[in-house]
């Protein structure tokens, strides 16, 4: 990735350009059900011809020879419009060929191709996974998706995820595009100590980015409805109770903002520093994402409570990333 520290008017740029074809693309009928496939393609071969999810890789590779900035700026558009496809497995497949070119994996154009997943290691700072849990893996990895990516600290492995279990998912977020493999399934070693371990930082603050991205847009679905919404002749935003609620909602997606921006300030520092950093962030970013969740559904009143109301796949998707970074609370603890 780039070391170049970006102009903050091209990143402002940047998030505007995403947003503006994730809000055409990704929105609509389809946000209360698993995107429909048309969606899916439509969304994914725009992101691939842009190469959103490639734009940390060097432009020799097939990438936009960018950084660590403009893969945040991406990640958070994504979070915020639930936007179908394999983002984020993507770009730390992108990371994987930029740390080590001459590694014997799929280029990042077969990659595409078969679909990259990812999952973490979320208890602990590597191999092998405790014994009790039956070696199972949750990947982050929409259906047809072939490869994953499993983190930890010290090593990172591509799985084969053909065969996986998605009978769960479809239960808790039917477009949550999560698979479960067992240790049985074929897998390679792609990179070990400090290669893994910066790695493992950055899907964490890459999750942190998708986190905030929730915790924006479902602060900003809540004030526009409180603004329209009206009982006793007035907007419910008038109530000192639904303002109170509001503020709340901001002033978390305010901190996981800043959290974020300043782990992203610390990369290049000491290790130690660094790894904090994202750790704050993404435990600070999860609690944002889940509570400005709920606070929407609860604003909405009856009609949050209902499946044609797109705000419950925020919450589960926030539940899921939860799941998926089960260590943000140990991390913040540390």
């Amino acid at each position: 990735m780039s070391t170049i520290a970006p102009d903050p008017a091209d990143l402002l740029a940047l998030a505007s350009a995403v947003d503006g074809v994730l809000a055409e693309k990704a929105d609509g009928p389809i946000a209360f059900e698993s995107p429909a496939e048309a969606t899916r393609l439509a969304v994914w071969e725009t992101a691939i011809e842009l190469a959103w999810p490639l734009i940390g890789l060097p432009e020799e590779l097939g990438g936009a020879d960018g950084g660590v900035d403009e893969l945040v700026v991406v990640i958070e558009q994504v979070g915020r419009w639930l936007a179908p496809g394999p983002f984020l497995g993507t770009a730390l497949y992108a990371a994987v060929l930029a740390a080590q070119p001459d590694v014997a994996i799929p280029t990042i154009d077969e990659a595409v191709a078969a679909g990259v997943g990812f999952g973490l290691l979320g208890w602990g700072d590597g191999w092998p996974r405790p014994a009790h849990d039956g070696g199972q893996s949750l990947f982050f990895a929409p259906e047809g998706v072939r490869l994953g990516l499993l983190l930890a600290r010290d090593r990172v492995e591509l799985v084969t995820l053909e065969g996986g279990d998605r009978a769960g998912s479809a239960l808790l977020d039917p477009a949550a595009d999560m698979v479960i493999v067992d240790a049985s399934s074929p897998r390679q070693t792609v990179l070990e100590g400090a290669a893994a371990e910066q790695l493992w930082l950055t899907s964490r603050l890459l999750l942190a980015a998708y986190a905030v991205g929730i915790a924006d847009r479902t602060l900003r679905t809540t004030v526009d409805y409180a603004k329209t919404r009206h009982q006793f002749g007035q907007p419910i935003g008038s109530f000192q109770a639904v303002k109170h609620r509001c503020a709340d909602m901001a002033i978390r997606e305010l901190v996981a903002r800043a959290a974020l921006e300043f782990a992203l300030d610390q990369v290049g520092a000491e290790a130690a520093v660094v790894a904090s950093s994202i750790d704050d962030a993404l435990a600070i970013a999860l609690d944002a994402a889940l509570g400005n969740a709920e606070a929407c559904l609860e604003t909405h009143g009856a009609m949050g409570f209902t499946w044609e109301f797109a705000g419950h796949r925020f919450l589960k998707r926030a539940h899921l990333l939860r799941a998926l970074a089960s260590s943000g609370h140990e991390s913040a603890k540390r």
